[in-house]
């Protein structure tokens, strides 16, 4: 307990640094708590299904970025895969990132800000899964079009998003948000989480409704914000939260 409230109280610091330099970013929990997440969350679900779409529609060869990748976990599911894709991630997060580096060797996961990082190569996919609620409302519209202008007339898109129920203004946001919490937090005790996974979507819980580093958006949102940018091809939810809102993937293309 004593070693996980200190590396709870270094996170803390790092997200302080991070948003005195823009970036707000809530506190993140342990490499493997994170990791732990994609076994007993819904949103596991959501990273299997983009693993699976990744191994069966990208030519021989294809180039793949993952924004804000984490831990590069779905990199390294896709790996297995297809060990012929050049696979390509980054995360702001140090700790992360070391721990892509010592569990996931084969795919390169570099530590940087999604905001400004550039890739060096033409892409056939890039992807982010539950990364952009991480950056501010204003952030997010201004990460989307980053994203197309990186995209070329074959690349397609990726972005997978927890997302909150439908609202009309601030104080039914919080609602929406709490109601996306209380179902998750539901879910994990009928499922029978550990107490760490319990603590963690506690912890998101209270990120989603005070707006500290967690800025999510409704599904519709989502669909008008993206469809202003992109062609959705296709939108498939892995979860619907009882409460309202869940696991959504867009599969995009620019327009």
């Amino acid at each position: 307990m004593e070693d996980r409230g200190i590396a709870k109280t270094e996170q803390a610091k790092r997200s302080a640094e991070q948003a005195s330099s823009g970036y707000s970013v809530a506190v993140m929990p342990s490499p493997e708590v994170y990791e732990a997440e994609y076994l007993y969350w819904p949103w596991g679900k959501l990273i299997n299904w983009c693993a699976e779409w990744v191994v069966r529609s990208i030519s021989d060869g294809g180039t793949v970025f993952d924004y804000m990748c984490g831990t590069g976990y779905l990199l390294a599911l896709i790996q297995k895969k297809r060990p012929d894709l050049q696979l390509f991630g980054c995360d702001i997060e140090p700790p992360f990132v070391d721990y892509a580096h010592r569990n996931y060797g084969k795919v390169v996961v570099k530590c940087g800000d999604a905001r400004y990082l550039r890739p060096s190569k033409k892409l056939n996919l890039i992807v982010c899964t539950g990364g952009l609620h991480h950056l501010t409302f204003g952030d997010q519209e201004t990460f989307l079009d980053k994203l197309h202008n990186e995209c070329g007339p074959s690349t397609s898109l990726l972005i997978g998003e927890e997302v909150i129920g439908a609202h009309r203004d601030e104080q039914r946001r919080r609602l929406a948000s709490l109601r996306l919490g209380n179902s998750l937090i539901g879910y994990g005790i009928q499922n029978n989480w550990p107490d760490g996974q319990i603590e963690a979507a506690i912890e998101v819980l209270q990120n989603d409704v005070l707006l500290r580093g967690e800025y999510k958006r409704s599904g519709s949102q989502w669909m008008h914000s993206i469809g202003r940018r992109f062609s959705i091809s296709e939108t498939h939810w892995t979860w619907r939260a009882p409460g309202g809102g869940g696991d959504v993937v867009f599969v995009c293309r620019p327009r």
